[in-house]
C-alpha cells in the first residue's frame, strides 16, 4: 500500500523529540496558525469597508439608508453581536491552551501552571547539577606532583561535561524550532503536491485517486499510455537492431580486406611463376 500524504511529505527530525519538547511545539504552531488566520480576517475585513465606502450608493433604492432602513431595527453599537469567526478563534485558542495546560500537568512541570509557588522536590528535574560527583575531590590538598596532574585532568574532565550538558539543551530548544519548521515545511510540500497533481499530466486519472469509470476518459487515457509504452519498445528494438547491424557492417569490411589481400598475394605469385617458367 502507498504511503499517504502525511507520511510522505512530513518532515523527519533526526532525534526524538521529548514530550515537554512535543507539547510546546504543537501549542506554539496552533498560536501561530491563529494568529496568521486573524490577521488574514482582519485584511479581509478591513478591504471589504474600503470598499463599501468607495462606492456611491446613495442613488440606489435597493440600499438600507437612513430613509429606507426599518427605524425599529436598533443600530447602536452595544447592540451589536460579536462576529462568529472571532468566537471560533477565541475558542480555539481557549482549547489550545487547556490542552497544553492539561498535558503539561502530566509532565514534571506541573509546578509551573499550579496554585503553589514553590517548587515541590520530588517533582523537581535539575538538568545540569549545582553540586558535581567529584566535589571533595576537587578540594582535596595536593601532595604529589601525579596528584595535581590528576587533579587538573579531572578539572578538564568537569568543564567538558558542563559544556556538553549545555549543548543538550540548546539541542531541546533548536528540536522546538526544527518541529515548527517542518511542520510549516510539510504544508508546503502539501500545497506543492496538490498543485502539481491538477495538472493531470503526471498521472492517469489527474490525481491518482480511484474514480468511477462512467466514460470513454478512462480508456482514451489508456490508449496513450499503451502507445508510448509500445513506442518506447520499438525504439530500444531498433537500438538492438542497429547495434547488430554495425557490428555485422564491420566483420563484412574486415572480410573484404582479407579477401582483397589474399586476391592481390595470389596475382603476384602467379606473375613470379609465370616469370620463371
Amino acid at each position: 500500500m502507498a504511503l499517504s500524504k502525511e507520511t510522505s511529505v512530513e518532515g523527519a527530525l533526526p532525534l526524538i523529540l521529548a514530550t515537554l519538547i512535543r507539547i510546546i511545539a504543537k501549542f506554539l504552531c496552533q498560536a501561530v496558525q491563529m494568529e496568521v488566520r486573524d490577521d488574514l480576517e482582519s485584511a479581509s475585513d478591513s478591504s471589504s469597508e474600503v470598499g463599501v465606502e468607495g462606492d456611491d450608493n446613495d442613488d440606489d433604492p435597493f440600499i438600507d439608508t437612513p430613509q429606507n432602513a426599518d427605524e425599529s431595527v436598533p443600530c447602536s453599537e452595544g447592540d451589536k453581536e460579536p462576529e462568529e469567526s472571532q468566537l471560533a478563534l477565541k475558542g480555539n485558542l481557549a482549547d489550545a491552551i487547556k490542552d497544553a495546560v492539561r498535558r503539561l500537568k502530566d509532565s514534571s512541570l506541573d509546578c509551573l501552571i499550579g496554585s503553589y509557588s514553590t517548587i515541590p522536590h520530588h517533582n523537581m528535574r535539575n538538568i545540569i547539577p549545582t553540586i558535581t560527583r567529584h566535589s571533595e575531590t576537587l578540594r582535596m590538598e595536593l601532595k604529589t606532583k601525579r596528584e595535581a596532574e590528576l587533579l587538573a585532568a579531572l578539572h578538564i574532565s568537569e568543564q567538558t561535561n558542563q559544556i556538553y550538558q549545555q549543548r543538550m539543551i540548546e539541542l531541546q530548544a533548536t528540536n522546538i524550532l526544527n518541529k515548527a519548521y517542518c511542520k510549516a515545511l510539510h504544508e508546503q510540500l502539501a500545497f506543492q503536491e496538490a498543485k502539481k497533481s491538477r495538472k493531470g499530466k503526471g498521472r492517469l486519472m489527474g490525481d491518482g485517486l480511484p474514480v468511477l469509470l462512467t466514460s470513454d476518459f478512462f480508456y482514451e487515457q489508456m490508449g496513450k499510455e499503451e502507445r508510448k509504452k509500445a513506442l518506447t519498445v520499438w525504439k530500444e528494438k531498433v537500438a538492438k537492431r542497429q547495434k547488430i547491424m554495425d557490428a555485422w557492417q564491420a566483420e563484412w569490411e574486415r572480410e573484404k580486406q582479407e579477401y582483397v589481400a589474399a586476391k592481390l598475394k595470389w596475382a603476384s605469385d602467379k606473375k613470379k611463376d609465370k616469370v620463371k617458367g
